[in-house]
């Protein structure tokens, strides 16, 4: 999946699969700035971005909705292929 082709449903299946919420903006005047801490650890982290998506699929491009851990540990990957 591109990351143009990433749709509301696939995202709204994420949010379910992971129990996080999806932020369509990652902007500095985000709310929840916290999540934009690279340190932080996955376990704190309540939502994510359409970047964060796009990473996982880069890692996972076929895998089924993943867990939480499953999908941090694939935004991490994505982000190391670019």
């Amino acid at each position: 999946m591109h990351h143009s082709q990433i749709t509301e449903t696939f995202i709204r299946q994420l949010e379910k699969s992971t129990g996080l919420i999806y932020e369509p903006s990652s902007s500095d005047s985000s709310v929840c700035f916290a999540n934009q801490n690279n340190d932080l650890l996955d376990d704190y982290k309540i939502s994510f971005t359409r970047e964060d998506v796009y990473h996982y699929l880069l890692a996972f491009p076929d895998n089924d909705l993943p867990d939480t851990t499953t999908f941090w540990k694939g935004v991490r990957i994505g982000k190391n292929k670019i």
